[in-house]
């Protein structure tokens, strides 16, 4: 089981202090209400203030790439070596016939541009990019998302 980093929003959209603590065997999710300096100036929260932890179980890994890293893969022709790795696994021993070899081929080609439209959308819209792979390393999807605590810069 998982546990993000706790963050609060505002109803004006910023971002407001928030943490965890335990009390016994619960885990409470704290909002600081009080105001906060922000870039030299005192601001109060704009209510309703919310906070949604999020809690994740199970056999996933989750790879995520900040705002800054996003625009860096997006701007690189990084999907490249990734399909051209990818696609070596195309030639193993356990794809036999050419047309195996060939929708093997186009899979990998195809998703490896997909993912890397994903990391272009997530720059053209300010956003993160999250990768999903299941517990054998399979690749199990991937978003990209702008509203979240774990997207930073």
């Amino acid at each position: 089981m998982a546990v993000e980093i706790p963050a609060g929003a505002t109803a004006a959209g910023r971002t407001w202090p928030a943490r965890y603590t335990i009390d016994g065997t619960t885990l409470k999710l704290i909002v600081d209400l009080s105001p906060q300096v922000v870039d030299g100036q005192t601001v109060t929260p704009v209510f309703p203030v919310v906070a949604d932890p999020r809690v994740t179980s199970g056999w996933s890994i989750y790879t995520r790439w900040s705002r800054g890293e996003s625009r860096y893969i997006a701007n690189s022709p990084v999907y490249v070596l990734v399909s051209a790795l990818s696609s070596a696994g195309c030639g193993s021993k356990w794809i036999r016939t050419p047309m195996q070899k060939a929708v093997c081929l186009g899979v990998v080609n195809v998703t490896a541009w997909q993912i890397h439209k994903t990391f272009q959308t997530a720059r053209n819209n300010n956003g993160c990019t999250e990768v999903k792979f299941d517990y054998t390393g399979g690749l199990d999807g991937w978003r990209w998302y702008t509203r979240s605590p774990t997207c930073r810069n």
